[in-house]
């Protein structure tokens, strides 16, 4: 019973990280990738229902 409530409790303190944080606000910028270096041959696709993937070459 210990080992359910400490996986519970781990899945509701990581659920948070699950989701995308995009601002509401067009004036703002949102960070695809914030890594150094050389990000490459970016590949955008957009699906029917609305959703966005974005891949590029690091």
């Amino acid at each position: 019973m210990k080992r359910i409530i400490k996986v519970v409790v781990v899945l509701l303190l990581c659920v948070n990280y699950a989701f995308g944080q995009w601002s509401n606000n067009a004036a703002v910028n949102n960070a695809i990738c914030g890594l150094t270096g050389e990000q490459a041959i970016p590949k955008i696709a957009t699906c029917p229902n609305g959703d966005t993937y974005i891949g590029y070459f690091k």
